[in-house]
């Protein structure tokens, strides 16, 4: 069979309407039933009264129909409940009252701008109520015709018209015109009946599929993976066309019981269990003898075209089949430019491979007789059996001999078939029969036993994806190296490139440019010198380009690549723009800055070198020397090590460890956390968030850093915390530990230990927390304004102690005085504490109906209270003591 002769214009035209289609995204349908709701605009003219839903099976059936059509286009079509909503596709019953009507559907949008409930939904007339819709008949066809209306398809007779050759079924289920009809004969005990019906389409056609691709785009994970089309005779009484978007696929036809013309080329039809008019006559005699007759009336209708079982598979513009497997009779078999594995089977097959690299197989008896009508440099034949082996071949005047032992010790057999297309020579290795010349681009396909592959001139490449298990191959090797997976030891000459299997494989390169794939599995791949490129694939992969420039793809799972030179290239989006998943790892020796959809880096070796991340939320660690790390977007996590480090975060909640020696960290814009060490330098420039130091000892916050918080380590020992101008959270936990807040209102949390705490200028919140802590204040620090004192939150009488020293210098107990006061206002308790004053008691404790106040006064001899700090809890005179004081 030849490919279509119609150009995707003259598709388009004949099969769209130009301006009704859906928005790109999703477009929903559902089935009505009872409880269904039809919107006030859907229109007068509908039949949306005395409808009738799909029972089940007809429901299944309906769905299955738009699952067929949501199969090629990338819109996602989804199915919603239908009640109080509704899908944009409803199919159900209604009286179409045209008798020559079987159904009819509502176009989409006008471009893509949704207006009416009745746009897209889909009416069947009621004469049909009693269809199951069976996939391969005229009415499951009927639902594929009328969905491809409400997803904006036209009859093809309608103008601009598509070519008349192509208006019929076996193009498009579109048209009104059957391809040619089935007869069908039954009966029995002396008497028989016959009947004819058009030939039906199962599935949409190749034309259907161009024109709903062009409209919508094309599905890109229809039969994404490794697919098999398997056919019997009963799958070809209706008309089918195939789409798959991608993976190695084949087309098995060994169940059929007649032989096929299978065409493989995208846009092609094939004539699968090809059944000629005069044979299927002879076969209905031969069931129903004495009425040839009737018979042959049966099948000479005038004006009706008998199905012969042709055009009866089409295989989709936008779609590639690799592989292809015949029946036991005799077939025509004819590939496409992809590298082909064809195996006609038994019968004198004539196989075809087009373009590509192809390889044809079968056993001996399946390969005897065969006719290969392209065999050119690169093309393969092999000798299907796991313990069979080739002794000899010889090509002369297009006969091909071959010798061959059917298992290992066995008697040498031979067989012939007949083989043209510019064949320039042949050679032989365990099972595998190659052509051409050495100055090719080989591909040898990894062969049980010991094997040499000799590449010669060109680019060659050894594929070992059939591997049972992990495989070890090193090309840089010249003699015989066990490469495991099932296959013995091999030797390889002047071998470019390498495809591993499914297991997990260490594959390395030579001194030249290699391409090396690793496939499933966690495979390490070694490039060695040249620039090479290198796929990890499935798994959790290594890859090392070695020296050059080289480009590594990890494809799926955590990969970890080795980056030596500034211009190796790693990628984590085989298809751009679409992560290939997994958290992966860089580990540079250079600078490098991450791409897209690659998470971590670590830098090595001992050069101060940079290392930069990009938007997701990266690791990025230096080395031991002066790095500079930049996280960009994303919450990053950077650490210095040793060396003065420059750690800037950039955008994002961020966490900066510098290491030892003298580090530069800025966390920018986000919450930053910093673990820093006494030698190291903060600051944050970000205009937003609230950040955090955690210091491994003694740190001091410095006026303009724009830090908020600092606390010691958890594993600290001790270590002295200094805040800054800002309202500080300032935490330590054990140690004996002297905390100063300076300016702002800081909370200051001391832990376990004898802490010192101060809170400086502002209204501060002190916990001293277990230990015997002692508060300090100076002057002005505490203020007697109401909302403006510090509190301590914790105060244990006889074991903490505050130093006011600034009342006398020393001693300050004996300036002390007490009363208590049946109130909370602040000002009844500063009234009563200035009351309290003299020149001799200038510090005195109001205890409160909650809270115990310290008043004093560094000026006793006016009676005026300068400074206060609450005490929480501290409500009666012995809540505090005159021996607190210090």
């Amino acid at each position: 069979m030849a490919t279509l002769s119609i150009t995707p214009q003259q598709i388009d035209n004949g099969l769209l309407y130009p301006n009704f289609y859906w928005p790109a995204g999703t477009i929903t349908y559902s089935v009505p039933d009872g409880d269904t709701l039809w919107a006030s605009n859907y229109g007068s003219s509908e039949p949306t009264t005395g409808y009738s839903e799909f029972n089940a099976a007809q429901a299944a059936q309906f769905v299955a129909a738009i699952e067929l059509w949501d199969s090629y286009i990338a819109n996602s079509m989804v199915r919603v409940d239908d009640g109080a909503t509704y899908g944009d596709i409803r199919g159900a019953f209604t009286d179409i009252a045209d008798p020559q009507v079987g159904g009819q559907a509502n176009a989409p949008p006008f471009q893509g701008n949704r207006s009416s409930a009745r746009e897209g939904d889909v009416w069947i007339d009621t004469t049909r109520t009693g269809s199951g819709f069976a996939t391969g008949t005229q009415d499951f066809q009927l639902l594929l015709h009328e969905i491809g209306h409400a997803l904006g398809l036209k009859h093809p007779f309608e103008t601009p018209t598509l070519p008349a050759e192509y208006d019929n079924h076996a193009y498009t289920v579109m048209s009104y015109t059957p391809a040619d009809h089935r007869i069908i004969f039954s009966g029995g005990g002396g008497s028989i009946f016959w009947s004819q019906a058009p030939t039906a389409d199962k599935t949409p056609m190749v034309l259907d599929i161009a024109a709903i691709q062009s409209r919508y785009g094309a599905d890109t994970q229809t039969g994404a993976g490794s697919t098999t089309y398997a056919f019997t005779d009963a799958d070809l009484e209706a008309r089918q066309a195939i789409y798959d978007a991608s993976g190695n696929d084949t087309i098995d036809l060994s169940a059929l019981s007649r032989g096929s013309t299978l065409d493989l080329r995208p846009g092609s039809y094939s004539d699968l269990a090809y059944y000629a008019k005069a044979d299927q006559i002879a076969d209905t005699k031969a069931r129903f003898p004495g009425f040839e007759s009737f018979i042959e009336n049966g099948f000479n209708q005038p004006g009706v075209a008998v199905y012969e079982w042709t055009r009866n598979v089409g295989i989709a513009f936008s779609t590639v089949i690799e592989n292809a497997m015949g029946s036991a009779f005799a077939d025509t078999i004819i590939g496409n430019s992809a590298a082909n594995r064809i195996g006609g089977g038994l019968g004198r097959d004539v196989l075809t491979g087009g373009g590509g690299s192809d390889n044809f197989h079968g056993t001996a008896a399946a390969l005897a007789g065969d006719r290969i009508t392209d065999l050119s440099n690169g093309e393969t034949i092999t000798l299907d059996g796991s313990t069979a082996s080739i002794t000899a071949v010889s090509l002369a005047s297009g006969t091909l001999t071959v010798s061959y032992r059917a298992s290992a010790g066995g008697s040498v057999q031979s067989f012939a078939m007949t083989v043209s297309g510019g064949v320039s020579g042949v050679s032989f290795s365990g099972r595998t029969i190659t052509f051409g010349e050495a100055d090719r681009n080989d591909t040898f396909v990894g062969q049980a036993g010991n094997q040499t592959y000799d590449g010669g001139a060109g680019i060659d490449t050894v594929n070992y994806a059939a591997a049972s298990g992990a495989l070890t191959v090193d090309l840089a090797l010249t003699g015989f190296q066990s490469v495991g997976g099932g296959f013995g030891s091999d030797r390889l000459l002047s071998i470019e490139n390498l495809r591993g299997g499914t297991g997990s494989d260490r594959l390395s390169g030579s001194a030249s440019a290699n391409t090396i794939w690793g496939g499933a599995g966690n495979d390490t791949i070694l490039g060695r010198n040249g620039a090479d490129i290198l796929w990890g694939e499935a798994g959790n992969d290594i890859l090392d380009g070695g020296a050059g420039a080289d480009r590594m793809f990890g494809g799926a799972g955590n990969d970890t690549y080795i980056v030596d030179a500034a211009s190796d290239s790693v990628r984590e989006d085989r298809i751009a723009g679409t992560d290939d998943g997994g958290i992966d790892l860089v580990k540079a020796s250079v600078t490098h800055t991450l791409r897209a959809f690659v998470e971590n880096l670590t830098l090595t070796g001992s050069g101060a070198i940079f290392g930069t991340g990009n938007a997701l939320a990266n690791t990025i660690i230096g080395n031991d020397a002066a790095n500079r790390l930049y996280g960009k977007d994303g919450n990053d996590r950077l650490d210095g090590r040793a060396g003065n480090d420059l750690l800037r975060g950039g955008n994002g909640n961020d966490t900066l460890t510098g290491g030892a020696g003298a580090d530069d960290m800025d966390g920018e814009n986000g919450s930053d956390t910093y673990y820093v060490d006494a030698s190291d330098t903060v600051r944050d420039r970000g205009a937003s968030g609230i950040d955090t130091v955690i210091a491994s000892s003694t740190f001091s916050l410095k006026g303009g850093d724009g830090i908020e918080n600092l606390r010691l380590a958890t594993n600290a020992t001790s270590g002295n915390l200094t805040g800054n101008e800002l309202g500080n959270a300032i935490t330590a936990y054990g140690g004996n530990n002297v905390l100063l807040g300076l300016a702002g209102n800081d909370t200051i949390r001391a832990g376990a230990g004898n802490d010192t705490l101060r809170g400086g200028l502002g209204a501060d919140r002190l916990y001293g927390e277990a230990g015997a802590d002692t508060f300090v204040f100076a002057k002005g620090e505490s203020l007697a304004v109401a909302g403006a004192t510090d509190i301590i939150h914790d105060f244990t009488t006889r074991v903490d102690h505050i130093d006011l020293a600034i009342v006398s210098g020393s001693a300050a107990a004996a300036f002390y005085t007490e009363v208590k006061v049946a109130s909370d206002s602040f000002t009844a308790l500063k009234n009563a504490a200035e009351a309290a004053m003299s020149g001799s008691q200038r510090i005195v404790f109001v205890a409160g109906t909650t809270d115990g106040w310290l008043f004093w006064s560094t000026n006793g001899s006016d009676g005026t209270v300068e400074e206060a700090v609450r005490l929480t809890g501290r409500n009666s005179l012995a809540g505090f003591d005159r021996a607190d004081l210090i």
